[in-house]
C-alpha cells in the first residue's frame, strides 16, 4: 500500500471502528455523503458511503472519474448488481441501456446539501472488497476490523451544480 492508501485506511478504521458506519454524525462538522443512483432497473440512495474521492474530470480534456468507499451492507443492492455486470462484460464494449447509469454524489449538513456533482453515463471500472485495520491497535482488539467496499466508476459526464441553485425547497428556509 502507498503511504496516502495507509493513511486513508487508518482515517477510515478510526472513523468505522470507533462509530456505526451509519450513525448520525462520525464526521467532521457533522458532514455526509449521499450518493443517489441512477439505474434503468431504479433509483437507489445510499448514505453509507464514508469516502468521496474525485479522481479525474474537472479539467475539460479529462474523463470523469471517482471513488467511494463504505462498509459492506445491504443498502447497494442495484449498485453491487451493477458491478456484477461490468465484471462480467469486461474487455467487451459496454451496452449503455443496461450498465451505464448516473450517479449524483452531495455534501449534505442535515437537510442542506453543501455541494452537488451530477455524474452522466457512468460504469464501474473497479469494485473490491478490503479490511481495513488499525495495525497492532486492531490486532490487540483496541480497535475493529472494518470491511469496506471499494467502488471506482468513470463516467461520460460530470458536472458541479452552482451552490445558488440547491436547497430550492419550502424546507431550504429553516436555516441550521
Amino acid at each position: 500500500m502507498t503511504p496516502t492508501y495507509l493513511a486513508l485506511a487508518a482515517a477510515l478504521v478510526v472513523v468505522f471502528a470507533t462509530t456505526n458506519a451509519y450513525a448520525e454524525s462520525d464526521s467532521v462538522g457533522d458532514l455526509h455523503i449521499k450518493t443517489v443512483f441512477k439505474f434503468p432497473k431504479g433509483v437507489e440512495e445510499v448514505n453509507s458511503f464514508k469516502v468521496f474521492t474525485q479522481d479525474s474530470g474537472y479539467k475539460w480534456s479529462e474523463t470523469p472519474s471517482f471513488q467511494l468507499w463504505g462498509a459492506v451492507g445491504t443498502d447497494k443492492e442495484l449498485l453491487y448488481e451493477n458491478a456484477e455486470i461490468s465484471y462480467e462484460r469486461r474487455g467487451m464494449a459496454h451496452d449503455s441501456d443496461n450498465d451505464e447509469f448516473d450517479v449524483d454524489v452531495s455534501v449534505t449538513y442535515g437537510i442542506k446539501t453543501l455541494r452537488q456533482m451530477e455524474y452522466t453515463d457512468c460504469r464501474v471500472t473497479n469494485y473490491y472488497v478490503t479490511t481495513l485495520h488499525d495495525g497492532d491497535e486492531t490486532f490487540s482488539g483496541k480497535t475493529k476490523f472494518v470491511y469496506a467496499d471499494v467502488f471506482a466508476f468513470e463516467c461520460g459526464g460530470y458536472k458541479i451544480i452552482p451552490a445558488s441553485k440547491l436547497n430550492k425547497n419550502p424546507l431550504s428556509a429553516l436555516k441550521s
